[in-house]
């Protein structure tokens, strides 16, 4: 008996292992079409860049090497900052090595100021390879790789990060100087370096103050913007500001207080990981660095923010999207694989064939555009039927503008999309945005389709429930599904203190979903019926509204439509006069920034970035 038992068990474990083994194949044959797509989908927009032409910059050196420069410790101040294409010049500049940091950044590093002149050309000839290297030269002749980050158009300044800086002494923006006294006898002096690593600098003459920037009659060339102007008066100097522009007879430079203070606003929060409601400072714009031109126009496709300066080039990842996934994956007819999280008793078999039936016929994904068709908002919908006409039950979120106006947009355009090809446009009937509910007509009939009746009231006599939702389009339209159990008291609810989900009718269940499951249905998990539709907001637990409340909404707002005397969409909010600031607030998690931990940065750069 123990040996046929023993067989048994043996026979059961090989094939559980055989079939963990094929189910990782599957997940890993998932990846790799899934990476193939995202690379076409990348190539698509690869080719709507220009396919310039580069023409090689020839640096031109200017002055000679006057002592003063040279014998003081600013000779290791002054760096060369070029751009490359391959083995090619696009253009060269100076830069000068400033006393301040990059708080997100725990190696080593320098920071250099130049000229926005680098910007422009580095935005002027970007080409569709989008392989432009920054090159900073240091004043021992080596070469480093260099990041460009924030800039400054009106100001014409530009930051560059470089690591492993060794043998570069940053000045001190601190001590501002009086430039202002006895003007026409200061000792002023422009340095520059040139590509090959020539130490340049040149007297200046005539310094002239005017809008906040000093003008100086001197003979620079391009290769001297970015260098440092300094001030000797005996001893070993001091940092008067940094050359920024080419004017006719002379140039301009920023002196050093007002460098200063846009430093002082460009610097990052000390220690910070995770970039929530980040904004670039006044004034200031941020550069995409080489090799993520691509990635930064498909955020921008999908409505998502840019990252801080550097956040790219540590392999920041993008937290709090619509493309967040859940639960257990279910796919539709037709898909390339079958994939189940759970081998052993995947949650779809627990739902039975005709529940998975009638909820892959049922929850669709739809999204909202605004006029540019860059994406607004992502979530899931129920087909339902209101007197024998199909709907689509979903979030009002879909159409807000934003969690502190509560506007109803009304210019937005809806794609309601079933897999695995049927997309079609959905039309605002009517909304509540107390209960931030809408509802959506379709412009053209959906096929194969088994819409909800969910005015019919079940029993329900177990607390287990299922939360579904469905990916993006462009993510597969696959169907999500998360178990938990019903919970009616929100003290037995973990909170996330930052939520701002006030609707008393509310109730909460222990589904763990993501962002793009807002609207869609929590079910019974013995027989699929319609228990409410959930929301998001980062807390423990998944908030939803209950059906009753969901019928009522649903059969005032079919009584006003089959009326005739309100024309679509409408508003049924009346219990606060439409009054957006008194309105219950439904705030949804906005997508932020984090980089996961300090890492190797120069290993891990290579290759993605600009070396």
């Amino acid at each position: 008996m123990t040996a046929k038992t023993s067989r048994k068990e043996r026979g059961s474990n090989s094939g559980q292992r055989h079939g963990a083994t094929e189910a990782a194949m599957n997940m890993w044959k998932v990846r790799k079409a899934a990476l193939k797509e995202a690379h076409a989908a990348e190539q698509s927009f690869r080719e709507k860049e220009p396919d310039r032409h580069v023409t090689p910059f020839e640096p031109t050196k200017f002055g000679g090497c006057v002592q003063e420069i040279s014998d003081s410790h600013f000779r290791h101040s002054v760096v060369s900052i070029s751009l490359l294409a391959g083995d090619t010049i696009v253009f060269s500049c100076s830069g000068t090595a400033v006393r301040h940091w990059n708080n997100i950044i725990q190696e080593p590093h320098t920071v250099f100021v130049t000229t926005s002149r680098l910007v422009v050309e580095f935005e002027n000839k970007r080409t569709r390879d989008d392989n432009f290297v920054v090159q900073v030269c240091r004043p021992d002749g080596t070469t480093i790789p260099g990041f460009l980050g924030l800039w400054d158009e009106k100001m014409e300044i530009a930051i560059v990060t470089a690591f492993n800086s060794r043998l570069v002494y940053p000045v001190d923006t601190c001590g501002p100087l009086d430039l202002h006294r006895d003007a026409d006898k200061l000792n002023l002096f422009a340095a520059g370096r040139h590509f090959d690593g020539t130490l340049m600098s040149i007297r200046c003459n005539d310094p002239r103050f005017k809008d906040g920037l000093w003008f100086c009659e001197c003979s620079i060339t391009e290769a001297g913007l970015g260098g440092p102007v300094i001030l000797f008066n005996g001893g070993e100097g001091c940092f008067a500001g940094v050359i920024t522009k080419l004017c006719q007879g002379g140039f301009l430079f920023v002196p050093t207080q007002l460098l200063h203070e846009r430093l002082q606003q460009f610097e990052m929060p000390s220690n910070t990981t995770q970039f929530r409601e980040y904004s670039l400072p006044q004034g200031a714009s941020c550069v995409v660095p080489s090799g993520f031109k691509v990635r930064s126009k498909m955020l921008e496709s999908l409505g998502y923010p840019l990252p801080p300066p550097l956040v790219f080039e540590f392999n920041g990842r993008l937290i709090g999207t619509f493309e967040e996934r859940f639960g257990e994956l279910h796919v539709w007819k037709g898909y390339r694989l079958d994939i189940y999280a759970n081998y052993e008793k995947p949650l779809w078999k627990q739902l039975g064939k005709k529940v998975v039936e009638r909820v892959s016929k049922s929850v669709v994904s739809v999204a909202s555009f605004n006029g540019n068709n860059v994406r607004c908002f992502a979530c899931t919908g129920l087909l339902i039927t209101i007197e024998h006409r199909m709907f689509v039950l979903t979030a009002a979120s879909l159409v807000r503008t934003g969690d502190a106006k509560n506007n109803i947009d009304l210019n937005l355009m809806i794609k309601v999309f079933l897999p695995p090809e049927q997309s079609v446009v959905g039309k605002l009937e009517f909304y509540h945005q107390d209960y931030n509910i809408a509802v959506l007509s379709l412009e053209d009939n959906l096929t194969d389709v088994c819409p909800q009746d969910i005015f019919v009231a079940t029993r329900l006599s177990k607390s287990e429930v299922v939360a579904i939702g469905r990916t993006t389009k462009d993510n597969g339209g696959l169907l999500m599904a998360s178990k938990g159990n019903r919970k009616s008291i929100i003290s037995s609810r973990n909170k996330d203190p930052g939520s701002e989900l006030d609707c008393k009718d509310l109730k909460f269940s222990t589904c763990q979903i993501k962002k793009v499951g807002i609207g869609g249905p929590l079910i019974c998990l013995d027989d699929g019926s319609f228990v409410g539709m959930n929301f998001y907001d980062e807390s423990g637990t998944t908030p939803y509204l209950p059906r009753s409340n969901i019928v009522k909404v649903l059969k005032r707002g079919n009584n006003l439509l089959s009326q005739g005397k309100l024309l679509p969409p409408i508003s049924l909010d009346t219990k606060r006069g439409g009054n957006a600031a008194e309105r219950i607030r439904w705030t949804v998690p906005k997508p932020y920034w984090f980089i996961a931990g300090q890492v190797d940065v120069l290993g891990h750069l290579v290759g993605k970035v600009p070396m």
